[in-house]
């Protein structure tokens, strides 16, 4: 790659694979200096150098998970974000979507602008990256994307890790973001659709113990009417770092769960953070109306005027 060729972040997939992330990465470090940058890389800190390169190229690297793990062990460059700083609870409600102004914020802190593009991670399967997904998309900011693997396929692949706190970066100037809630539905809204004639197709994403009401998690156990199980781990390769089965498989188990291309999907666990997960694979599958429970089963369970089967 020479030396005066910048990174194209445009139109990357929803689900990124760990050898186009490492290809961006290189190519971002092998990149001439951004005018944009400062001086002071003459003699700075290596690391640093590069986490500027790689920010002045457009590319964010989202760690999410735990400041200790992330010290532990994370990609090079990336950002380290903790779970509970885009998910809001309100009483016995969890999973609620952050206000804009925690978004915002979250944006500044990774150093994200308009134009840059958010690959996310964690060390679980996916579920925790995919909810950031999620809310990012709410919030009407697109470009992002799902690390397939995560960190666990990352080093199992062989590509290298650093370890410590991440270096401090310059605070880009605010994001102008705006709730369009397009991949949203909550309660309220989802009791009105279920009874109504534009019934969606409800995806259960949690245990069957939980689908069955056998584990109870809220005030009531069970599921919403009509919801077909599909459970979130059911997505992923346990023999390939827990990546995303390949996509005529995934296909396979949506079609025979029932579900088709033109439904309105909704998808929901115990607060919409393993049911995350099952909105990026559907959108990865090319399903363009999907959904996620603001809430989840912890919004609809614990009310008492939603129907419930189990």
């Amino acid at each position: 790659m020479q030396n005066n060729t910048t990174v194209t972040v445009n139109n990357l997939p929803i689900l990124l694979e760990c050898e186009e992330l490492a290809r961006l990465i290189a190519e971002a470090e092998n990149s001439a200096e951004n005018p944009a940058l400062p001086n002071s890389a003459a003699g700075g800190n290596t690391d640093n150098q590069s986490e500027r390169k790689i920010h002045a190229n457009l590319l964010t690297i989202v760690d999410v998970g735990k400041a200790e793990h992330f010290a532990e062990s994370h990609i090079r460059n990336a950002r380290p974000v903790e779970y509970a700083a885009f998910v809001r609870s309100e009483g016995k409600t969890g999973g609620l979507l952050p206000t804009i102004e925690t978004i915002q914020s979250l944006m500044q802190v990774i150093g994200a602008s308009a134009q840059s593009h958010i690959v996310c991670y964690d060390r679980q399967g996916g579920s925790a990256a995919s909810r950031l997904v999620w809310t990012l998309h709410a919030f009407g900011f697109n470009n992002c994307s799902l690390l397939n693997g995560g960190l666990e396929a990352w080093v199992g692949q062989g590509y290298p890790t650093a370890a410590g706190n991440a270096a401090a970066i310059e605070t880009p100037a605010p994001i102008e973001l705006l709730a369009t809630r397009r991949n949203v539905v909550n309660s309220d809204e989802l009791l009105a659709m279920i009874s109504s004639d534009n019934h969606p197709a409800l995806l259960d994403a949690r245990s069957r113990a939980e689908y069955d009401g056998e584990d109870v998690r809220s005030a009531r156990g069970g599921h919403i009417p009509q919801a077909r199980w599909l459970e979130w781990t059911d997505a992923l390769d346990a023999r390939n770092y827990r990546k995303l089965l390949p996509d005529e498989a995934l296909l396979e188990q949506v079609t025979k769960a029932g579900f088709k291309r033109d439904d309105t999907i909704v998808a929901y666990c115990q607060t919409h953070q393993r049911s995350s997960l099952s909105y990026v694979m559907l959108k990865h599958l090319g399903f363009e109306n999907v959904l996620g429970l603001e809430g989840a089963w912890s919004a609809w369970g614990n009310r008492e005027d939603t129907p419930v089967e189990s």
